[in-house]
Protein backbone atom coordinates (compact mmCIF):
# COMPACT_ATOMS: atom_id res chain seq x y z
CA UNK A 1 0.00 0.00 0.00
CA UNK A 2 2.94 2.17 0.84
CA UNK A 3 4.48 1.97 -3.11
CA UNK A 4 0.61 2.60 -4.37
CA UNK A 5 0.94 6.03 -2.16
CA UNK A 6 4.40 6.86 -2.73
CA UNK A 7 4.42 6.28 -6.53
CA UNK A 8 1.16 7.84 -6.81
CA UNK A 9 2.95 10.95 -4.54
CA UNK A 10 5.94 10.52 -7.28
CA UNK A 11 3.39 10.83 -10.52
CA UNK A 12 2.12 14.61 -9.41
CA UNK A 13 5.68 15.22 -7.92
CA UNK A 14 7.49 14.87 -11.42
CA UNK A 15 5.49 18.10 -12.20
CA UNK A 16 7.80 21.65 -13.16
CA UNK A 17 8.92 22.44 -10.18
CA UNK A 18 7.41 26.06 -8.70
CA UNK A 19 10.06 28.88 -8.67
CA UNK A 20 10.10 32.32 -8.26
CA UNK A 21 8.37 34.31 -10.76
CA UNK A 22 10.51 34.79 -14.28
CA UNK A 23 9.67 38.43 -14.31
CA UNK A 24 10.91 38.83 -10.63
CA UNK A 25 13.94 37.42 -12.13
CA UNK A 26 14.77 39.39 -14.88
CA UNK A 27 13.64 42.46 -12.55
CA UNK A 28 16.73 41.30 -10.09
CA UNK A 29 19.17 41.15 -12.43
CA UNK A 30 18.32 44.13 -14.45
CA UNK A 31 18.22 46.75 -11.28
CA UNK A 32 21.66 45.17 -10.68
CA UNK A 33 22.99 45.95 -13.89
CA UNK A 34 21.30 49.35 -13.66
CA UNK A 35 22.77 49.98 -10.17
CA UNK A 36 26.32 48.89 -10.85
CA UNK A 37 26.48 50.67 -14.10
CA UNK A 38 25.04 54.03 -12.79
CA UNK A 39 27.42 54.05 -10.13
CA UNK A 40 30.30 53.34 -12.46
CA UNK A 41 28.96 55.96 -14.96
CA UNK A 42 28.90 58.76 -11.98
CA UNK A 43 32.49 57.83 -10.54
CA UNK A 44 33.88 57.68 -14.46
CA UNK A 45 32.10 60.64 -15.31
CA UNK A 46 33.74 62.57 -12.24
CA UNK A 47 37.10 61.00 -12.80
CA UNK A 48 37.45 61.73 -16.44
CA UNK A 49 36.15 65.25 -16.14
CA UNK A 50 38.99 66.32 -13.64
CA UNK A 51 41.17 64.25 -15.59
CA UNK A 52 40.31 66.19 -19.03
CA UNK A 53 39.64 69.34 -17.36
CA UNK A 54 42.76 69.11 -15.17
CA UNK A 55 40.99 69.65 -11.98
CA UNK A 56 42.67 68.92 -8.86
CA UNK A 57 41.89 65.54 -7.19
CA UNK A 58 42.57 64.91 -3.20
CA UNK A 59 45.50 62.91 -2.83
CA UNK A 60 47.20 64.10 -5.97
CA UNK A 61 45.01 61.00 -7.95
CA UNK A 62 45.50 63.25 -10.99
CA UNK A 63 48.02 60.90 -12.55
CA UNK A 64 46.48 57.88 -11.35
CA UNK A 65 43.33 58.44 -12.84
CA UNK A 66 43.42 56.41 -15.93
CA UNK A 67 44.20 53.43 -13.40
CA UNK A 68 41.69 53.85 -11.16
CA UNK A 69 39.63 53.90 -13.64
CA UNK A 70 40.53 50.43 -15.20
CA UNK A 71 40.20 49.20 -11.86
CA UNK A 72 36.25 50.59 -10.88
CA UNK A 73 35.78 48.61 -14.25
CA UNK A 74 37.38 45.41 -13.34
CA UNK A 75 35.55 46.26 -9.86
CA UNK A 76 32.33 46.77 -11.44
CA UNK A 77 32.78 43.80 -13.65
CA UNK A 78 33.20 41.21 -10.97
CA UNK A 79 30.70 42.65 -8.76
CA UNK A 80 28.29 42.25 -11.84
CA UNK A 81 29.59 38.27 -12.39
CA UNK A 82 29.08 37.76 -8.98
CA UNK A 83 25.42 39.25 -8.25
CA UNK A 84 24.23 37.98 -11.71
CA UNK A 85 25.57 34.03 -10.26
CA UNK A 86 24.21 34.69 -7.01
CA UNK A 87 20.60 35.19 -8.57
CA UNK A 88 20.60 32.91 -10.71
CA UNK A 89 21.73 30.19 -8.28
CA UNK A 90 19.48 31.17 -5.53
CA UNK A 91 16.45 30.83 -8.62
CA UNK A 92 17.81 27.56 -9.82
CA UNK A 93 18.30 26.38 -6.22
CA UNK A 94 15.23 27.03 -4.42
CA UNK A 95 12.20 25.46 -5.52
CA UNK A 96 8.65 24.38 -4.39
CA UNK A 97 6.62 20.79 -5.12
CA UNK A 98 3.39 20.12 -4.51
CA UNK A 99 2.13 16.28 -4.48
CA UNK A 100 -0.88 14.69 -3.45
CA UNK A 101 -0.03 14.94 -0.01
CA UNK A 102 3.60 17.06 0.51
CA UNK A 103 4.69 19.93 0.19
CA UNK A 104 8.22 19.51 -0.61
CA UNK A 105 10.81 22.99 -0.38
CA UNK A 106 14.40 22.02 -2.06
CA UNK A 107 16.85 24.12 -2.00
CA UNK A 108 20.41 24.25 -2.90
CA UNK A 109 22.73 23.06 -5.77
CA UNK A 110 25.66 21.46 -4.53
CA UNK A 111 24.34 20.61 -0.72
CA UNK A 112 20.92 20.11 -1.65
CA UNK A 113 18.21 19.90 1.33
CA UNK A 114 14.80 19.09 0.96
CA UNK A 115 11.71 19.90 3.98
CA UNK A 116 9.52 17.73 3.53
CA UNK A 117 5.36 19.54 4.69
CA UNK A 118 2.52 17.59 5.46
CA UNK A 119 -0.47 19.05 3.72
CA UNK A 120 -2.76 18.25 6.31
CA UNK A 121 -1.17 20.54 8.97
CA UNK A 122 -1.57 23.81 7.26
CA UNK A 123 -3.95 25.55 9.15
CA UNK A 124 -3.87 28.97 6.79
CA UNK A 125 -2.77 30.13 3.67
CA UNK A 126 -2.52 34.11 2.94
CA UNK A 127 -1.16 35.70 -0.63
CA UNK A 128 0.62 38.75 -0.53
CA UNK A 129 0.72 41.06 -4.16
CA UNK A 130 2.60 44.42 -4.66
CA UNK A 131 1.21 46.68 -7.33
CA UNK A 132 3.82 45.25 -9.73
CA UNK A 133 2.93 41.76 -8.90
CA UNK A 134 -0.68 42.01 -9.66
CA UNK A 135 0.50 43.81 -12.71
CA UNK A 136 3.17 40.90 -13.89
CA UNK A 137 0.64 38.19 -11.97
CA UNK A 138 3.45 36.79 -9.33
CA UNK A 139 3.11 37.01 -5.61
CA UNK A 140 3.79 35.56 -2.01
CA UNK A 141 2.32 32.27 -0.67
CA UNK A 142 2.71 32.11 3.02
CA UNK A 143 1.43 29.09 4.68
CA UNK A 144 1.17 28.82 8.46
CA UNK A 145 1.84 25.04 9.37
CA UNK A 146 1.14 23.34 12.76
CA UNK A 147 0.88 20.01 14.75
CA UNK A 148 0.45 18.12 17.49
CA UNK A 149 3.23 19.11 20.29
CA UNK A 150 3.50 22.95 19.86
CA UNK A 151 5.66 22.51 16.39
CA UNK A 152 4.39 25.34 13.86
CA UNK A 153 6.25 26.67 11.27
CA UNK A 154 5.81 29.12 8.55
CA UNK A 155 6.30 28.08 4.84
CA UNK A 156 6.45 31.51 2.24
CA UNK A 157 6.80 30.94 -1.92
CA UNK A 158 8.00 34.05 -2.59
CA UNK A 159 7.54 35.52 -5.73
CA UNK A 160 5.66 32.62 -7.24
CA UNK A 161 3.72 33.04 -10.52
CA UNK A 162 -0.04 32.92 -10.38
CA UNK A 163 -0.41 32.79 -6.36
CA UNK A 164 -4.02 32.19 -6.44
CA UNK A 165 -3.34 28.86 -8.00
CA UNK A 166 -1.19 27.42 -5.96
CA UNK A 167 -3.38 28.87 -2.76
CA UNK A 168 -6.49 26.56 -4.65
CA UNK A 169 -4.80 23.52 -4.65
CA UNK A 170 -3.34 23.99 -1.34
CA UNK A 171 -6.89 25.06 0.19
CA UNK A 172 -8.27 21.55 -0.86
CA UNK A 173 -6.22 19.90 1.79
CA UNK A 174 -7.72 21.69 4.84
Amino acid sequence: MNNQVSSSDQAVKLREPIRESLILFIIKITSLLIVTDTIYAVLNFVLLQAFFLNHELPLNLHAYAPYILTILHLVKTILQVWGISSIVFQWVGNSYQITNRHLIHSMGIMNCTEKIYDLNIIRSISIEQSWIGKIFKYGTVNIEISASGGYTDQVTLFGVPNPQQYENMLRKHF
